[in-house]
């Protein structure tokens, strides 16, 4: 996923909080590694616990 803003680092951080993994390989890309079996419920969860780690990220980062 490319974020808009320079804030991959800061969204790895959040997501620790949010208790989502996900690794920074640029200052404005993530990568996701989902696991192999994964229900509806379960991405679902995934997606708002990333959602929550960006507003976090943005709302922490300088501006």
């Amino acid at each position: 996923a490319e974020l808009g803003a320079e804030i991959a680092p800061q969204v790895v951080r959040a997501g620790l909080r949010t208790g989502v993994i996900v690794n920074a390989i640029g200052q404005r890309t993530l990568r996701l590694v989902p696991p192999l079996v994964l229900t509806e419920p379960e991405a679902d969860e995934a997606v708002r616990r990333l959602g929550e780690a960006i507003r976090l990220a943005t709302a922490e980062a300088p501006r």
